[in-house]
């Protein structure tokens, strides 16, 4: 909220979604938001949040193939699988978000490939994306790499994650730095490994413990503000 004291509406989100299926394999998903979270999200990269204007969270099509139990193939912008919180606050469990969301990607445009294996309880997603968090713009001219492995018991469940590629300039800590985070940093690269540990005893009673851990590499034009130049 980077409004002082002040009412204002912190989501307001249209949400539509057709899952594929063995029998409808085709689907599609796609959802505008309003609000504090939609202006925290353009301002990211940059840009001029008024608070008026839509912004555009997800937009995709998926087709299921048929092959071992299922094989997804998504083409569009659509969520990340980093993290244990959502941008979307009815599907977090506490009314405010942790700080490590604040350095996780949020969504990411491009194309995804993901399945389940039924006998071992795992999911699994390959994709190529156009940078670190897609936002309202993309500056510089790197592709990314996202890739995650899930296993879900009764109980207890565990995702792991990893991004790696551009772009450095959406990473959220290099608000530190100084510096032009555009085509002429289209050689850095941010990279980050998520773990997600669930446990769920009863219907009452939800955990999780979330680990990331980000390294960025050639980052050569950039310095921490106050440090030697």
């Amino acid at each position: 909220h980077q409004n002082s004291n002040n009412f204002q509406v912190d989501q307001l989100a249209f949400r539509m979604k057709k899952t594929p299926t063995a029998e409808s394999r085709a689907g599609w998903g796609a959802s505008i938001t309003w609000g504090s979270s939609a202006d925290t999200l353009a301002g990211r990269s940059g840009s001029d949040a008024s608070g008026d204007l839509p912004e555009l969270t997800e937009a995709y099509a998926t087709y299921m193939f048929d092959v071992l139990d299922g094989v997804n193939l998504l083409l569009g912008r659509y969520m990340t699988p980093v993290g244990a919180e959502s941008f979307f606050m009815n599907e977090n469990l506490n009314v405010t978000r942790g700080l490590l969301w604040t350095l996780q990607p949020v969504n990411h445009t491009g194309l995804m490939i993901s399945g389940h294996c039924g006998t071992c309880n795992m999911d699994w997603a390959l994709g190529v994306v156009n940078g670190y968090s897609d936002t309202m713009s993309d500056r510089d001219n790197a592709k990314g790499v996202l890739g995650g492995l899930k296993w879900s018991g009764e109980k207890v469940s565990f995702a792991t994650n990893v991004y790696w590629g551009g772009d450095t300039g959406d990473f959220t800590p290099t608000a530190l730095y100084g510096g032009d985070f555009g085509i002429a940093h289209n050689s850095d690269s941010v990279g980050v490994l998520d773990a997600v540990l669930t446990w769920n005893p009863t219907d009452r009673f939800s955990t999780w413990a979330n680990f990331d851990f980000y390294w960025i590499h050639d980052n050569t034009g950039s310095q921490p503000i106050g440090s030697p130049q």
